[in-house]
């Protein structure tokens, strides 16, 4: 794919006042260079032709430049072209060869950006300088993975800093938008360049989704409050080199993963989870091996929640919860929680989540504190035979402690 095609070459025009007038017949290819049209020269749709006085631009899927006194009559009707009535030949030659070595250049940019240590911060950065507008990308669980590194990203109100996750993540009041607004949430199984106009506050916006596989990786956005053909364009040029580049890492095996929510992924999985895994996990996520830990579960007993939710819901918790690191599958949010991080009692836990679970319609599960982290799995088997009590029982409770149903758990069990 390159950057200069038809739609972005009229507006580059436009921007340096030149008088030009675009007929669009055909289709819209890229450029990737120029000559001129002579009677031997076969067309190729990716090249841009100059036309002399006597030449005449007859393949219907190429584009010529026209320049001096033509007439619109005079031209051919069932071909792409620009006519420049007030440059010369000159004039316009010298113009193409600044135009193409521009757009050259960029793409230039975006090749070397690709085979950096930092891909995506780097093409983000080229994206900004191109757009003249603020970029970032963030992941599927609003993790901020790319932005300008050259402005202060704390003065965007957009992003807060988490310093449990080392990272910038969504703001909460851009979550609790995403929770209550219908139109957001469908902005996310969209596929290709999107304009967005939030309906409450006239914010704009151009965005176009990640995926690789079908798998839905997060999100390039583009802070624009206008959207033309050739912004269009162009921000599927910049997205399609971040997706390279987000698909290499996830080739390669180097994207960045939570140990402790590979941990969760573990049990989820029905694995088996080793001292030695636990141990090596908790010295990567920075976690003692011996404190005070818990083990919840929460799950969506209604069928209106669908998988991009969920991110937003799971990056609240992170927010709201200091010291959880979880992993969803399915239905399900699996968290194991380090309460000596935010000295956090059970009683703290029910009250955080209280209102997330109850907007959210989600039941949670929390099982009794341990010390050994290497025991979670063990807990974490409390945390899921709590959840299915209630929902086998129906019971109306938002929040149950395995405290709770321990005995009666049993006693069904044992009968």
């Amino acid at each position: 794919m390159h950057l200069l095609n038809r739609s972005i070459l009229y507006e580059e025009l436009q921007e340096r006042d030149i008088s030009v007038l675009h007929r669009r017949k055909g289709l819209e290819n890229d450029y990737l260079g120029y000559r001129y049209l002579t009677a031997e020269t076969p067309e190729d749709p990716d090249i841009l032709y100059i036309c002399p006085f006597e030449e005449h631009l007859t393949a219907k899927k190429s584009a010529a430049v026209y320049c001096g006194p033509w007439a619109e009559e005079e031209l051919p009707p069932d071909t792409d072209y620009f006519l420049c009535p007030d440059l010369s030949e000159r004039a316009l030659i010298n113009l193409l060869e600044d135009i193409f070595g521009k757009y050259r250049r960029i793409e230039e940019q975006i090749r070397l950006a690709q085979t950096s240590a930092h891909p995506l911060f780097e093409i983000c950065e080229a994206a900004a300088d191109y757009f003249h507008a603020p970029c970032y990308f963030h992941d599927e669980h609003f993790f901020l993975r790319a932005y300008d590194r050259r402005i202060n990203i704390d003065d965007n109100p957009a992003f807060v800093y988490s310093g449990q996750y080392k990272a910038y993540m969504q703001a909460q009041s851009i979550l609790d938008e995403f929770k209550i607004n219908p139109a957001f949430q469908r902005t996310f199984g969209k596929q290709g360049v999107q304009f967005w106009v939030d309906p409450f506050t006239e914010n704009r916006c151009i965005y176009v989704n990640q995926y690789y596989m079908n798998r839905y990786l997060g999100r390039f956005i583009i802070e624009l409050e206008v959207f033309t053909p050739g912004l269009s364009h162009a921000a599927e040029f910049f997205s399609s080199a971040m997706n390279s580049a987000i698909s290499r890492e996830l080739l390669s095996g180097t994207a960045g993963s939570d140990p402790i929510a590979s941990l969760l992924k573990n049990f989820a999985d029905n694995e088996r989870i080793t001292r030695e895994m636990t141990a090596e996990s908790a010295l990567l996520a920075g976690w003692p091996s011996r404190g005070r830990f818990a083990c919840a579960m929460i799950r969506f007993y209604q069928n209106q929640i669908n998988k991009f939710m969920i991110y937003g819901i799971c990056n609240s918790i992170r927010t709201i919860l200091p010291g959880c690191r979880l992993y969803h599958r399915g239905n399900r949010i699996y968290l194991l929680i380090n309460l000596e991080i935010g000295s956090l009692t059970p009683a703290d836990v029910r009250m955080k989540l209280s209102e997330q679970i109850r907007e959210s319609l989600l039941k949670a599960a929390l099982s009794d504190t341990f010390r050994e982290l290497s025991a979670f799995p063990k807990y974490m088997q409390q945390a899921v035979a709590c959840l299915d009590y209630m929902i086998e029982n129906s019971m109306t409770d938002w929040f149950c402690e395995y405290r709770q149903v321990a005995i009666p758990y049993w006693l069904r069990k044992g009968a």
